[in-house]
């Protein structure tokens, strides 16, 4: 179980009264008229369970009966965190707990980050122990903390929920879960709880009433908008899922699904991946959530998984349904049986990436296949089978999907281009017009053709004006502002240290200032509503360049020259912009041997055979990055230079590349290590390749080093 101490949240959410409800109903009276009917089985059998210390507690009046779990429950003393055992009654609970994003995060990806959290959430699913816990920071967009981290989690379960947002986004979940539960009639709740289906039958529930899922359509359920790793809460409809569970019949019971694994491929711990004893790439083995870590060197991996152990309340026939949820169904492929009671899935190795084509999607690194089941009247909740490939992990596949390499300090790859912000974007077309910096400007320029340049140059005077009158304006409001607070801050300490004869006085002042600084903070925020139309109109011809600008930039990110161009200049430009980091990139990359040390301190590109590898323009691109995101244009493109973040309870950092070798029938010979210090050439089977006339030599991995990093220590 996890003991590890939580920073509780401090933010209350804001997402109080946002779900919604249909008109004229009100879920709670709704739930009460059915118990006093004796339709609904009520609260009497239920248990709430908060484990944050009354944080995130929801008030059991508004449940009348529900009790809340208890030592005659065999609840132990509350130990912040999530529960220590399954309870043997129904028990609806949450935890709004969590760490830092790089202090393990938020206790539902703590747990689906171990196998043995995986095995004990399924203990709970079946024993119908539902606990809601917040993401907290792990499921925001961005990409490393900048702003977000993206979906840090590696495993999609239906064996816990996750909700969207921080302390309070579960109270709603909890909330809708018990009066679900309470809806059912008594013989329908009798009969799920014997079967051990009360946790699946309400997350089918749950998902298929979500209100993404209503609007995805008669399809919507068969899609990751209904499965996400977290919830919104304020899309939960509450109301539907009652109404759902009253209606149901014992002839109605939504089957059970229950998946395994057949066959997979594995791979081979120091040979197609390099960590500490014991780690393998299980991270989940059903019945409802088969997760693998992609540790295999190879671009693709088999797994067959079997569903016909699934069954019904009825003796039906069974039939099945496999679906790619998440991940580009370009790289799925799903071979089903005759029957369709299992599934050959053949996953290619996805990079991080965003999960849908809409603006500001969150990027991921999990494959998420679904599974459901139909017994001729209704749909089953999801299983999963997942894949998560390592985000520090940079691979490079080549012809016929050989691997060329795999650097294991990988970085965003995509500049941080700014969409249609004004504030950013017009800045920037200065560079076309005129020499705003010397060294970024003429190669900007160079990136384009001259009618291009043309007209980037007359769009950026087309919205000038509008552009520094919203500057102008924004700065206006925030002098006013910083002034106004000062003057309110002044008159609050004076009125805290005065003296009995004057604080009358003083407090009458500071109440005359405290209402005349709201009515001018709602004069300014009304001020600032004003330049939303402004903004907006200006992002019609900003859609008609931005294709342009995307295409200059990237040509500068393409060119494994561009720093050598004039290394000088860049340099000294990185200088004044701090921090500066092109010094341990360009150390980093002469580790790698992408690049060596020639006289003067300079640099040059280490060409094998007279042209540069295609892996090592590939690690040129991230100094390119570095130089173009933090040096020439850091005001409009917000590049996140640190190394991708994945959760060191996963992988191990490593300092190396490993550049992979092939025979002329394209069977694997070993592979070059690359890094700090270290030019090895390894066997296929892990081992440092043989000397003239030595023999090879195994090598282990028992240890990280003081900074975290693995450490590879040969057989003497």
């Amino acid at each position: 179980m996890i003991r590890t101490s939580f920073i509780l949240f401090l933010t209350v959410s804001l997402l109080a009264g946002s779900r919604r409800v249909h008109a004229q109903e009100n879920p709670q009276t709704l739930l009460q008229s059915w118990i006093k009917e004796g339709s609904a089985v009520g609260f009497a059998d239920l248990r709430y369970d908060n484990r944050d210390g009354g944080h995130s507690q929801i008030g059991l009046p508004q449940f009348p009966g529900l009790a809340a779990l208890g030592p005659a429950d065999g609840k132990d003393k509350v130990v912040p965190g999530p529960p220590p055992r399954v309870y043997p009654m129904p028990v609806v609970g949450n935890c709004s707990m969590a760490g830092g994003v790089l202090q393990g995060g938020s206790l539902g990806r703590r747990m689906l980050s171990m196998k043995q959290g995986s095995a004990f959430l399924l203990g709970q699913y079946v024993g119908a122990n539902v606990y809601v816990y917040p993401e907290h920071r792990d499921h925001d967009p961005g990409l490393n903390g900048t702003p977000g981290y993206g979906d840090l989690f590696p495993v999609n379960s239906p064996c816990l929920v996750v909700t969207q947002g921080s302390s309070g986004s579960d109270r709603a979940v909890v909330s809708a879960f018990l009066r679900t539960m309470a809806s059912f009639s008594p013989e329908v709740f009798a009969e799920l709880r014997k079967r051990g289906l009360l946790a699946p039958t309400v997350q089918a529930l749950f998902r298929k009433t979500y209100r993404p899922t209503v609007a995805a359509g008669e399809e919507g359920y068969f899609t990751g908008a209904a499965h996400p790793t977290a919830f919104d809460p304020a899309l939960i409809d509450e109301l539907a899922m009652m109404k759902a569970a009253h209606a149901m019949t014992p002839n109605t019971i939504p089957p059970m699904i229950h998946i395994e694994v057949v066959r997979e491929d594995r791979a081979i711990s120091g040979q197609d991946f390099f960590e500490l004893s014991g780690a393998d790439e299980v991270l989940a083995d059903g019945p409802v959530c088969i997760a693998r870590l992609f540790r295999s060197t190879k671009s693709f991996r088999k797994i067959e998984v079997s569903a016909r152990r699934s069954f019904g309340v009825r003796a039906n026939r069974l039939t099945y349904r496999w679906i790619v949820l998440r991940g580009d169904s370009r790289q799925v492929l799903i071979k089903t049986a005759e029957d369709g009671g299992s599934a050959e899935i053949t996953i290619g190795y996805h990079s991080r990436a965003p999960i849908s084509d809409e603006p500001g999607a969150l990027h991921s690194n999990r494959v998420d296949v679904g599974v459901f089941v139909h017994d001729g009247t209704s749909w089953s909740s999801p299983a999963f089978v997942c894949s998560y490939s390592l985000a520090n992990e940079d691979r490079i596949y080549g012809e016929g999907g050989r691997l060329r390499e795999i650097f294991y300090q990988a970085c965003a790859r995509e500049p941080g281009f700014p969409g249609l912000d004004p504030l950013r974007y017009v800045p920037f077309l200065e560079h076309f017009e005129r020499d705003l910096d010397p060294v970024f400007s003429p190669l900007m320029r160079s990136a384009v053709s001259a009618s291009q340049a043309q007209q980037l140059v007359a769009v950026r005077q087309r919205i000038l004006s509008d552009h520094d009158h919203v500057v102008a304006e924004r700065a206006a409001v925030a002098a006013e502002d910083k002034q106004m607070r000062a003057e309110l801050g002044l008159s609050a300490r004076q009125l805290r240290e005065a003296g009995p004869e004057t604080k009358e006085e003083l407090a009458k002042r500071h109440q005359v200032r405290a209402a005349a600084f709201e009515a001018a903070d709602a004069r300014r925020k009304e001020r600032l509503a004003a330049l939303t139309p402004v903004l907006e109109a200006m992002k019609t011809p900003l859609a008609e360049i931005d294709p342009v600008v995307r295409v200059a930039v990237t040509v500068l990110l393409e060119d494994p020259q561009l720093y050598f161009r004039d290394p000088v200049a860049i340099e000294a430009a990185a200088k004044r912009r701090p921090p500066n980091r092109m010094n341990q990139r360009l150390a980093q990359l002469a580790s790698l041997r992408v690049i060596q040390k020639v006289g003067g301190g300079r640099y040059q590109i280490v060409a094998r055979g007279g042209a540069i590898a295609a892996n090592d323009v590939h690690h040129l691109r991230r100094l390119n990055l570095e130089i173009l995101g933090r040096v020439a244009f850091p005001d409009f493109l917000r590049y996140p230079a640190a190394d991708n973040y994945v959760d060191p309870t996963l992988t191990t950092r490593k300092a190396w590349r490993d550049v992979y070798e092939y025979d002329r029938e394209g069977t694997p010979i070993g592979w070059t290590r690359l890094g700090p210090g270290m030019n090895l050439r390894m066997s296929a089977n892990g081992e440092i390749a043989a000397a003239s006339g030595g023999a090879p030599r195994p090598v282990t991995y028992p240890e990280r080093d003081a900074a975290g990093l693995l450490q590879m220590v040969p057989a003497r």
